[in-house]
């Protein structure tokens, strides 16, 4: 199977192979297309994270598009995860209306759409940060420039495999969501009514370069997998039925259903996450290299 190096700013390279699979042979077909450029979105080191520094570059970032005269979800002194869900949800509102502009944007909007972009990625790091602080990380990138016309869509055949599957190696590279919003795996993690009863609920349809590098010290036996689809099942089916959202979701559609992000790529390179650590947020990564 073909290889991918991820390559940082200081020339670390870090050798992943493609996994077997319509996963890895789409992935691969995507990003052969593209820019070599890794493009960082957000990172979750949740061991090494300052919670106080995140919020308070939310808050400034939050401010100044408020200064903009749009209106933006208010955040409290006192945040919980409840609270946190409707500031995400409302973020996400605010973004579609600009991630559906055409490309005659002004230096204004291009503006707004970057801090929007930031804002998002902070709360993503915050959520992390305050009620996910274990010893998994990871951390989502774009490989080469934007550009939505380069993407594959998920026919029912390849959405199969958005399930829970083994996890091939401590390291791996995910198939990136790719999309503004929260799909339903999203909602039952967070506990997030509100948004599914709102109409905001947004699954994948297709695939982009967006990666999400992952780490974990659990490499899923098969065993493990089936008990997480057996679990998957009982959660979404129980919240769906307990919060009276069957009109709202049909949450045994695949298009819902099938929700989790697929492996598609892994490292036979044993690094400890401090290692890791250092290459993705001190270091920074700066391109890959398919061979």
């Amino acid at each position: 199977m073909p290889k991918m190096n991820l390559i940082s700013n200081s020339g670390k390279k870090v050798s992943f192979t493609f996994t077997d699979d319509i996963v890895g042979k789409t992935m691969f077909d995507v990003i052969n297309k593209r820019e070599k450029n890794i493009r960082a979105s957000h990172n979750s080191f949740s061991m090494f994270a300052d919670t106080e520094k995140i919020e308070t570059q939310l808050r400034h970032k939050v401010e100044k598009i408020s200064s903009y005269n749009i209106d933006m979800p208010k955040i409290p002194k006192k945040l919980d995860k409840d609270i946190l869900n409707r500031i995400h949800e409302g973020f996400h509102v605010v973004e579609e209306l600009y991630c559906a502009e055409d490309d005659s944007w002004d230096n204004q909007t291009k503006n707004i759409r970057t801090l929007l972009s930031d804002v998002n990625f902070l709360v993503h790091e915050l959520e992390n940060a305050l009620f996910h602080k274990d010893d998994d990380a990871y951390s989502v990138f774009y490989i080469g420039e934007n550009n939505i016309s380069d993407r594959a869509v998920i026919y029912p055949q390849l959405r199969k495999l958005f399930s829970y599957n083994r996890r091939p190696s401590k390291a791996t590279l995910q198939v990136g969501y790719a999309t503004v919003g929260k799909n339903l795996l999203h909602a039952v993690k967070d506990n997030d009514v509100d948004m599914i009863k709102n109409g905001n609920l947004r699954p994948q349809m297709s695939m982009s370069t967006e990666t999400i590098w992952s780490w974990s010290e659990n490499i899923d036996p098969g065993k493990m997998c089936k008990q997480k689809r057996t679990k998957w099942d009982k959660d979404v089916r129980d919240f769906v039925v307990k919060n009276k959202l069957q009109d709202y979701v049909g949450w045994k559609d695949p298009i819902h259903y099938n929700s989790v992000q697929p492996y598609y790529a892994y490292t036979d390179e044993d690094l400890s996450l401090t290692e890791w650590h250092n290459i993705i947020v001190k270091d920074k990564l700066k391109e890959i290299e398919l061979c």
